[in-house]
């Protein structure tokens, strides 16, 4: 197992060395809504979905 660090950065630069790493999609900001993470599941099968969020999600 590889080791590596990606330190938290305001700017959101961690967001796309984490991607690269991982290979996996990142969606911030806008990006973010209920139908492109739909979408996004429907076209990869993934193993592991993170969320890091500071959000209100209201039920509707």
């Amino acid at each position: 197992m590889s080791s590596f660090d990606i330190s938290v950065r305001a700017d959101g630069t961690h967001l796309e060395s984490f991607g690269s790493i991982t290979g996996g999609k990142i969606f911030q900001d806008q990006d973010f809504t209920t139908a492109s993470l739909e979408r996004e599941m429907q076209n990869r099968d993934y193993d592991i979905v993170h969320l890091a969020t500071h959000a209100v999600f209201k039920r509707m």
